[in-house]
């Protein structure tokens, strides 16, 4: 018999039938098309519901966002997905470092008396720096420091500063706190160079007298290291860079540095040795300064470390309180006891029969009032000293 349901010949005789078909044509509908054809017992259909970017460039990847579903049992070769994701490109071998500015093109730093120069013998101008001397193969922040010389120095100059940095981030706020690595200062005017390889501290070793700072605990040399991270490391993009570094030496009118940076950030009122910004700061500081002339050295590397570990933050060389040292206390009157100390100071001595008051002191007799005044809040940077 047949029926009619909203005007269509209904066939019961057909109902299984009709109801795998629909079935299966269901299955088929969450692709973007439906697979026709004979059917069969396994389509080809493959490819996600959209084309996925497979995995980091460092590891091979998926070859979709998510596979497609395979053909149902009814459907033919049709494509069971939107298409198929593209699978991301496994990292093969080295990649080819680009350099981030070309050496020769980055503005000279170059000031002053044009005899005053700086070299090293370890590499040539705008070279390759040696490995040895950058974090290649190594941690991160490790690297020994390459010798330095400078000739031509001016007449009078008291003291050198040396600068190291990245000139391909240190001229760009956003990025020129990764930019600055080392800096050292009160290096004696007798110095005509510094030693390879030298040692951290705050006070140098290799060259008595002189300061150093870097974003190391350590505060000695920071080395190039311009690709951190290791290639099993998810921040690595399968991209190496090769940066451009800068060894600036500035001729000083003076033989010690004595107005340093705060040892708080101004912008961010955060203490600067927590972050890496001190150098930063010390390095603007050095590069303000009005020097007799300034020469630089550049060199190159596209070094690659093989392992970040995220460096110490350099601690300040003291404990140093907030308060300044105390004023001495004032000289007591004619038979009076002695002005007590300003904070931080020292008592004053205590009056001897003397018939005009101590300086502090109140009338004969009387014995110092409240001694000299205390001194000047200090900050922290004149641990530094």
């Amino acid at each position: 018999m047949t029926t009619t349901v909203f005007g269509i010949p209904y066939l019961p005789r057909l109902t299984r039938g009709l109801t795998i078909a629909c079935t299966t044509i269901l299955i088929g509908c969450s692709s973007s098309e439906s697979p026709t054809g004979t059917p069969s017992t396994a389509g080809t259909g493959a490819g996600g519901s959209a084309a996925g970017t497979g995995g980091s460039m460092a590891a091979a990847g998926a070859s979709g966002a998510s596979a497609g579903s395979a053909g149902s049992t009814a459907a033919g070769a049709g494509a069971g997905g939107a298409s198929a994701g593209t699978g991301g490109t496994a990292c093969v071998g080295d990649p080819a470092a680009t350099p981030n500015k070309i050496c020769t093109d980055i503005p000279s730093q170059k000031k002053g008396d044009a005899a005053f120069t700086v070299s090293s013998p370890d590499f040539t101008s705008c070279g390759e720096i040696p490995k040895t001397m950058t974090c290649d193969g190594k941690d991160f922040g490790t690297g020994a420091s390459p010798k330095i010389d400078w000739t031509g120095v001016p007449a009078n100059t008291q003291s050198f500063a040396v600068v190291f940095k990245d000139i391909s981030l240190s001229n760009d706020v956003a990025t020129e706190r990764f930019g600055y690595h080392w800096v050292m200062w009160d290096i004696p005017a007798s110095v005509k160079g510094l030693p390879g390889g030298m040692t951290g501290g705050y006070q140098s070793v290799e060259v008595p007298g002189a300061h150093q700072w870097s974003s190391l605990g350590s505060y000695g040399f920071f080395s190039p290291c311009p690709n951190p991270f290791p290639r099993d490391d998810a921040r690595f993009m399968c991209t190496l860079t090769q940066d451009s570094y800068s060894i600036t030496v500035y001729a000083l009118p003076v033989a010690k540095l004595t107005d340093l940076p705060a040892a708080v950030n101004t912008t961010t009122s955060m203490p600067a040795a927590k972050g890496w910004n001190w150098v930063v700061n010390m390095g603007h500081y050095i590069e303000s300064l009005q020097a007799l002339a300034v020469a630089e050295y550049r060199g190159t590397s596209k070094a690659w470390s093989k392992a970040f570990v995220s460096p110490n933050a350099a601690a300040f060389p003291c404990a140093g309180s907030s308060a300044g040292a105390g004023g001495a206390g004032g000289a007591g009157g004619a038979g009076g006891s002695g002005g007590s100390g300003g904070a931080g100071g020292k008592a004053g001595a205590s009056g001897a029969g003397g018939s005009s008051a101590g300086s502090g002191g109140s009338s004969a007799g009387s014995g110092g009032s409240s001694a000299g005044a205390a001194g000047s809040s200090g900050a922290a940077t004149a641990c530094l000293r």
